[in-house]
């Protein structure tokens, strides 16, 4: 990569088993822990 990426991201919940984030763009996403 000639640049670096450019953007935000913003935690809303996280605990034990979840991480639900969003993007500058307004992705969210949510990872569960296995």
């Amino acid at each position: 990569m000639k640049k670096s990426p450019k953007g935000s991201l913003e935690v809303l919940d996280l605990d034990e088993e979840l991480r639900i984030t969003r993007g500058n763009r307004g992705t969210i996403t949510v990872c569960e822990r296995i």
